[in-house]
């Protein structure tokens, strides 16, 4: 019998809780990050309606050890420690470099086919992420109504929408990667000598 999988995301630098209150899910799946930085993914079977922080701490450590240890070093080189050894305990207490320059445009191509409803959520969740420089296009493919740019023109005004009528999502992707801001900069001519 299927049970849906409840997805969360786990940052470890704050304390590991249980989580609560998942009766009727089947298990947990969690992107594991480490200062903001994505270390992987667990999946953890749910009893009794509660994933317990131990269990999430076993999980982590036995897939993502080896990752959490190799961005705490990171972070270790990167800040200079005081001479002398190196101890994994001073790792710890080393605080994550910040990165304080200009942030990247990035653009999200959403390549979709007469998927109105999906499209709608989909589109729902990347307009509550918190990204200064976040382009959204729609490539609609070879679409057998105007309701997908309706929707996107009425509902989604930063959201920009266009139409490849070539069928195919290879098509779709690459009209995308064309339309992309970061794409046009990089297929510039560049002078021949």
């Amino acid at each position: 019998m299927y049970k849906p999988i409840k997805i969360v995301d786990i940052e470890l630098s704050r304390p590991l809780a249980d989580i609560e209150g998942v009766d009727g899910y089947g298990s947990l799946q969690a992107l594991v990050r480490l200062h903001g930085t994505p270390i992987g993914y667990i999946k953890i079977p749910i009893t009794d309606g509660i994933c317990t922080a131990a269990a999430i701490s076993r999980s982590v450590q036995k897939g993502h050890g080896h990752a959490i240890i190799r961005h705490l070093l990171c972070d270790g080189l990167l800040t200079l420690p005081s001479p002398g050894r190196l101890r994994i305990g001073d790792l710890l207490d080393i605080s994550h470099p910040v990165y304080n320059g200009p942030l990247p445009l990035v653009t999200v191509v959403v390549c979709t086919r007469d998927r109105v409803a999906d499209l709608a959520r989909c589109l729902d969740s990347l307009c509550r992420l918190d990204y200064p420089k976040l382009d959204i296009l729609v490539v609609d493919n070879a679409p057998n109504s105007t309701a997908t740019e309706q929707l996107v023109r009425a509902t989604y005004p930063n959201v920009r929408y266009v139409c490849e009528p070539r069928p195919g999502l290879d098509w779709a992707r690459n009209r995308g990667v064309i339309l992309s801001p970061a794409a046009r900069l990089s297929l510039t001519p560049m002078t021949t000598w």
